[in-house]
């Protein structure tokens, strides 16, 4: 019914370049329920506990953290490298003398 349409929703996610800030792609994750994170302090080895005075704003927080990925390429970057490559190349080739 209608109240199953209010309770999903659709994630927009993106890939930002560090080096461009450019975004590469943005998903678009359906859902039912959100995964929050609860942060959590290490009792001791195997046993954690929910952080005093933790809140959903601190678990929403923590949902939408940047977090760092290894092995992306920009293509930006990549675009912007092969530009700069190609242009000291062609500065450092021999000029072209025309014969008429």
């Amino acid at each position: 019914g209608k109240g199953a349409a209010r309770d999903r929703g659709v994630l927009l996610s993106c890939n930002v370049c560090d080096a461009c800030d450019g975004c590469m792609g943005v998903n678009h994750a359906p859902f039912l329920t959100l995964p929050l994170p609860v942060p959590c302090a290490v009792v001791h080895p195997g046993v954690a506990r929910v952080r005093p005075g933790t809140t959903l704003q601190h678990c929403m927080q923590a949902f939408v953290a940047p977090q760092a990925l290894e092995g992306l390429v920009c293509p930006r970057c990549t675009l912007r490298t092969a530009a700069a490559t190609a242009a000291a190349k062609a500065a450092a080739a021999p000029a072209q003398q025309v014969v008429p």
